[in-house]
């Protein structure tokens, strides 16, 4: 179809009644703020569209036939829903590691992470899982922390039997946050707009972007995190043969390198990824494994898709207006729970 022939369609820059381009452009933004009203108004999260089953990536065999494999699985992102923040999926990662529980030939687990963390509930979820899995079948779980392994990610590694990280890991940030409570009331006063919110009690509102966080609500929030610490220190203290007393003096919510995560004993060792693979096979009935590794297959999250139609809008000039109206669907406030770092590597 030539040039002149678009533009007869209404495709290209002509003045047709009804094929006006602004007019497919507003109509599209119109589309976009339902979509994202929607999310911000009913709570809906954009996740992935599909995860389809599993793929194995290959693996690295041992030196004998016979010798069973151990799997190998990523946590990279966040720890929680899909989002385009991460890569990593929780209901395919505890689905595999149930069937693993029920697979005679595997011989143990190894978890690379790369991760700040994430929700309290996917973070213990996770580790439950593995717990269970170590408790069934009386295999080992061993972890590789890659660039960064915090707070969540680290929770999550407490159940393993050894835990090697490299040389420029960060890891540590033993801590509880919540999401970002914003606080929107000046400036929805400058625009002139008012809101009114009807609940049922004095605090069903807490942590809405136009109320005010009062004293009681900071307390009942604080009870909250204090709760989860708690259960951080707890899991902590178990994982590592530590006492509580001693979790809690390095457990201040700061970052730690892994030479200085080694010395307060909270990973057993430094090296590269290839040297940690030839140590596993040292540990024992671990000699003749072959390493299995393993992750979803993965189609575009709901994100990616917008993100994608932001670019192919860029010679309109609205491309900025789409992506603030993109941003702000994902960065209301979320009164979440969540053993997260903030520095992210």
């Amino acid at each position: 179809m030539t040039d002149n022939n678009m533009r007869g369609n209404g495709y290209g820059k002509g003045k047709g009644k009804g094929n006006h381009p602004s007019r497919r452009q507003n109509s599209w933004l119109i589309a976009l703020i339902v979509v994202l009203v929607l999310t911000l108004t009913v709570g809906v999260v954009f996740t992935s569209l599909a995860y389809i089953g599993g793929a194995r990536l290959g693996s690295l065999s041992g030196s004998s036939i016979g010798g069973g494999s151990v799997a190998v699985l990523d946590v990279t992102g966040e720890i929680g829903d899909v989002s385009a923040r991460s890569t990593y999926n929780h209901n395919w990662t505890m689905n595999t590691i149930s069937d693993l529980i029920h697979d005679s030939s595997n011989k143990g687990i190894v978890i690379r992470v790369n991760s700040p963390g994430g929700s309290v509930y996917t973070s213990d979820e996770l580790y439950e899982q593995l717990m269970k899995y170590k408790n069934k079948t009386k295999r080992p779980v061993y972890f590789y922390f890659r660039d960064q392994a915090a707070s969540g990610g680290y929770y999550i590694a407490m159940a393993g039997d050894k835990i090697y990280a490299n040389r420029n890991t960060w890891t540590g940030s033993i801590g509880v946050k919540t999401g970002t409570i914003y606080d929107v009331r000046g400036l929805l006063d400058k625009l002139g707009i008012k809101t009114n919110t009807i609940t049922s009690g004095r605090n069903k509102a807490m942590g809405s972007m136009t109320e005010e966080l009062t004293d009681e609500q900071r307390e009942i929030m604080q009870s909250l995190i204090d709760e989860a610490y708690d259960q951080f220190v707890r899991i902590v203290a178990k994982g590592r043969n530590m006492s509580e007393g001693r979790v809690r003096e390095i457990a201040d919510g700061r970052i730690y390198s892994a030479s200085q995560a080694k010395e307060l004993g909270l990973i057993d060792g430094i090296c590269n990824e290839e040297t940690f693979f030839d140590t596993v096979r040292t540990f024992r009935g671990m000699k003749d494994v072959s390493f299995d590794f393993m992750e979803p297959e993965e189609s575009d999250s709901m994100y990616d898709l917008l993100q994608q139609f932001v670019q192919s809008k860029r010679s309109s000039g609205k491309a900025d207006e789409y992506q603030q109206l993109i941003e702000l669907s994902k960065n209301g406030n979320k009164f979440t729970v969540m053993y997260l770092a903030d520095i992210e590597k």
